[in-house]
């Protein structure tokens, strides 16, 4: 009889059993915590990441704005371009001194619907300056050996040959004037170039030509002179701006008793004073500096502004656009502001400035640093003070740039402070503090520039 024997069931094993309810709550909350944590950290991260992206795009944009204008500010003057009257007064020599001079010139807070020159150019952001600057800046100086007298053919017209190897034994670059003269040439009608010369025995008397066509030859790279032909009459009708040039040495009292022949142009019966003997000669280029006014939504001023700081190139002493080299230099920038320091008589080397390091007045009738304040101007009794900064006695020392750029992006972490007062500019009712442009990173940086070829 065959017999069974009953099995034993064996007991589960806890490890086959499963998770419980609990050891599910307890593991999704741990694993919850954990992926909040790591997404906050990388949350973190990323801001910090953006803020640090906009700070250095910010401080780039502050780089790249203020160069170029601290390079030519530096270089404005040279060849010879005193700082005197503004070629556009005609010759009045009691009208556009300084401030409104010829190697500087300051055109302070401009209006709203403001166009750098006329209609067709770009529109200006409402209340910034517009920097003027004239000077040699892309070509040399170039002296002339041998020592050449000044004399003009009936038209007003001569020619100065420049050596590579001059008398006086310094090796000269002639390449990049060369360059210049023959792209002037190839121009249809030829481009009307300035050409500023110096005279060799008094430094303060200059003149300024236009160049002429007809006896310029430039010659062939490598060649060791070319020639440069100057004129100053507007008799020959292919002389577009010889007159304007030849009034920037009016009014100047530097050619007292340098022996300069004194020339009359042909229209309005103005004599014009010109050096005795040529010393030097250089391509005078003129450079506004300014903010374009822009829009995200081009042409709708309800969009987001979108200002950029801009450099335009123009003919000496006009508000013809020149073919070449205007761009845009840096975007972002929302305000340009220029003071300017100016040694008063009795001249004494240095700047007081009627203000302190918080912005509060100290002694306004001894402010000798113009827009720096709201109330200034350039008038001959400024208010606050009583600065007569048209004095012809007064030394122009240095210039301040002040920009303010905004980051290319709102920052919803970012509480921005509202924007005040800029030198003579109060930003306080600007745009950029409306509730659309407080989350924008915005910053202002200011740098002083010694002119040190008119001081």
């Amino acid at each position: 009889m065959q017999s069974t024997t009953p099995t034993k069931r064996q007991a589960a094993h806890p490890s086959d059993a499963g998770f419980s309810l609990i050891e599910m709550v307890v593991t999704l909350g741990v694993l919850a915590i954990v992926i909040m944590g790591a997404l906050t950290l990388l949350d973190s991260g990323n801001r910090v990441t953006r803020s640090q992206t906009d700070i250095a795009d910010l401080q780039n944009n502050h780089r790249v704005a203020q160069q170029e204008m601290v390079r030519m500010l530096g270089m404005a003057g040279i060849g010879g371009l005193a700082e005197g009257i503004d070629p556009a007064t005609g010759g009045n020599s009691t009208v556009g001194v300084f401030p409104h001079g010829l190697a500087i010139a300051v055109t302070n807070n401009v209006a709203a619907a403001t166009h750098l020159a006329g209609t067709t150019t770009p529109l200006v952001a409402e209340g910034s300056d517009i920097l003027t600057v004239r000077g040699a800046f892309s070509t040399p100086v170039y002296f002339i050996e041998p020592q050449l007298a000044l004399t003009l053919g009936g038209n007003g017209q001569t020619t100065v040959v420049l050596q590579q190897s001059p008398e006086i034994g310094v090796t000269q670059d002639l390449e990049p004037l060369r360059q210049e003269l023959i792209a002037a040439l190839a121009s249809t009608p030829a481009l009307p170039e300035a050409l500023i010369v110096r005279d060799r025995f008094n430094p303060g008397a200059f003149a300024v030509f236009e160049l002429d066509p007809a006896t310029t030859d430039p010659g062939a790279a490598g060649d060791a002179s070319l020639t440069v032909g100057l004129i100053l009459s507007s008799d020959d009708s292919d002389q577009k701006y010889a007159d304007e040039y030849g009034r920037m040495a009016l009014g100047t009292t530097l050619l007292q008793g340098s022996g300069g022949t004194s020339v009359p142009l042909p229209e309005g019966g103005i004599t014009v004073q010109l050096p005795r003997m040529i010393g030097t000669l250089a391509l005078l280029e003129e450079y506004r500096f300014y903010i374009r006014q822009e829009w995200d939504v081009a042409g709708d001023a309800s969009s987001r502004p979108k200002p950029t700081l801009s450099r335009a190139r123009f003919y000496p002493g006009t508000d013809d656009l020149h073919p070449t080299d205007s761009i845009d230099v840096s975007d972002g920038v929302l305000d340009l502001q220029i003071a300017l320091g100016v040694d008063m008589p009795p001249v004494d080397g240095r700047v007081a400035d009627g203000f302190d390091a918080q912005g509060l007045a100290v002694d306004l009738d001894a402010d000798e640093v113009l827009y720096n304040h709201p109330g200034d101007n350039d008038g001959l009794s400024p208010t606050p003070g009583t600065r007569a900064w048209a004095n012809l006695a007064a030394q122009v020392a240095f210039a301040r740039i002040s920009t303010v750029v905004q980051a290319a992006r709102p920052d919803r972490n970012f509480a921005g402070r509202d924007l005040g007062v800029i030198e003579d500019h109060d930003l306080s009712t600007s745009v950029f503090n409306s509730q659309n442009n407080t989350k924008v990173r915005k910053r202002h940086l200011q740098t002083i520039v010694k002119l040190r070829n008119l001081s």
